[in-house]
């Protein structure tokens, strides 16, 4: 089942997708015209969207998920991959975005903005299906309707655990086992690119580009040491203090 469909003939109902429609948010000066905003989902049930002259939508944007950087790069297996496509669909760790796909051809994403809600006037009476055919263009299928209206309630429902210091102490003893690990391969994998480095430098005829490519490679590695480092220190911290000191990284 395709997660939208090109719209069908007929009235208002929860789960169109409507375009050319302008949004204003309140700013310091008064109303200020959203940008950017290509579609937007009606969020009305169908008894609303049939008849109300407001109706309520969440804007739709363009999205472009870090999750496909990893599928595109090659290095994810198929099953990974996979996997990583579920759960940018069930919205994992995203709870205000609902991702719907590729709306038109080509490989632009896009993503219901659960956080950007408005209420749009429709027309009634007999000016109501022309503005419909106007602005209506896809459908979401029925079943992802049923996703979005669970995501809708999420969104506002589901409780994020910012402070990690709720896990049990065995799951900490394991991250910082983990975090160690990463720390140490990349302590050894910027240990080789300075020897690299250094090698081209002590060369005659090198080329200044190789060198330039692999003090480049120095610093990107020597920049994700140190975020896994900074990352690593406020969990190791915590297992200190839980520890009594004990578990002091060596």
């Amino acid at each position: 089942m395709p997660i939208a469909r090109p719209a069908s003939p007929g009235p208002l109902r929860q789960g169109g997708i409507l375009k050319d429609l302008i949004f204003y948010v309140t700013g310091e000066t008064g109303a200020i015209a959203e940008v950017e905003v290509p579609f937007c989902v009606v969020l009305s049930r169908n008894c609303n969207a049939l008849r109300s002259p407001n109706v309520l939508v969440a804007e739709i944007r363009c999205y472009r998920p870090e999750a496909f950087t990893g599928i595109l790069s090659g290095e994810m297996s198929f099953d990974e991959a996979r996997r990583t496509m579920d759960s940018l669909r069930d919205g994992d760790g995203t709870p205000d975005t609902c991702y719907v796909g590729p709306l038109l051809d080509g490989e632009q994403r896009y993503a219901v903005s659960l956080d950007r809600i408005h209420s749009v006037e429709v027309p009634e009476g007999n000016a109501r299906p022309p503005w419909i055919e106007k602005h209506r263009v896809f459908q979401l299928d029925a079943e992802f309707i049923r996703h979005l209206q669970v995501r809708l309630f999420s969104s506002v429902a589901k409780q994020g655990f910012d402070d990690f210091t709720w896990w049990p102490t065995q799951d900490f003893e394991a991250l910082v086992l983990v975090g160690k690990k990463d720390v140490g391969d990349l302590t050894t994998a910027h240990a080789q690119a300075a020897l690299k480095l250094k090698d081209a430098e002590h060369k005659q005829n090198v080329h200044p580009k190789q060198i330039e490519g692999r003090q480049s490679e120095v610093n990107n590695v020597a920049a994700r040491l140190d975020e896994a480092k900074e990352l690593l220190a406020a969990y190791q911290t915590e297992l200190d203090r839980r520890m009594g000191g004990a578990a002091k990284s060596e």
